[in-house]
């Protein structure tokens, strides 16, 4: 039944397109490898922020009121995630540049940090959170690399290595971020606004009122 569900609801060609963008950078990076530095940070961003897709929900209404209920569906698609995290693993730890190993808590960090974001927002009553959330990901996860041409601050990403410091606190974020992920997933689904409310319509006064 997960399957199913999975293969029909979750939007796969978002999801693998931010996966071949990618690949695209990966490749990149394998013909010119002094780019790594640079462009191994937008390869993690892009592949991560296909993560975003998998609580895009059209029927989000439905959904909720279907007999397994919302809170089984986000479960479900959270379990989609898993592709495009094990494709940005797979792509910083295998192309020329930083060590895998001092990639691992800039993944940590920023799956958590994706994840607890669009759920958050889907959790708002927006259907499609994935094109907002990753965008803003791809945007402000892009900021520190062209800051750090101006100005001397450490660089959250590995260059070619992590201080203790931005690695203790990208373990600190992915924490925090994980925490807030499990209570968005035990919390129960929003309440309906009513009808009069939703659609701006006052509520009808009693029959002995309109006497």
């Amino acid at each position: 039944m997960t399957g199913w569900y999975l293969r029909r609801a979750v939007p796969w060609r978002s999801v693998l397109g931010c996966l071949a963008c990618g690949a695209v950078v990966a490749l990149v990076v394998q013909r010119w490898e002094y780019t790594g530095s640079t462009l191994g940070p937008v390869l993690v961003l892009v592949t991560i922020a296909g993560a975003a897709f998998v609580f895009d929900e059209p029927a989000a209404a439905v959904a909720a009121v279907a007999p397994r209920g919302d809170r089984w569906a986000r479960s479900a698609r959270l379990t989609a995630a898993v592709v495009p995290l094990f494709g940005a693993v797979l792509l910083a730890t295998t192309t020329p540049g930083p060590s895998g190993g001092d990639w691992i808590p800039v993944l940590c960090g920023l799956s958590a940090l994706v994840l607890v974001s669009a759920l958050a927002v889907a959790s708002r009553g927006v259907s499609r959170p994935g094109s907002a959330v990753a965008s803003a990901v791809v945007l402000v996860g892009t900021a520190p690399l062209v800051t750090g041409m101006f100005l001397d601050v450490d660089s959250p990403y590995p260059a070619p290595d992590l201080s203790s410091a931005v690695t203790g606190a990208w373990y600190a974020v992915a924490a925090v971020c994980l925490a807030g992920l499990l209570r968005l997933l035990l919390a129960g689904p929003a309440r309906p606004a009513a009808p009069h409310a939703a659609t701006g319509g006052t509520r009808a006064a009693p029959a002995s009122q309109r006497q």
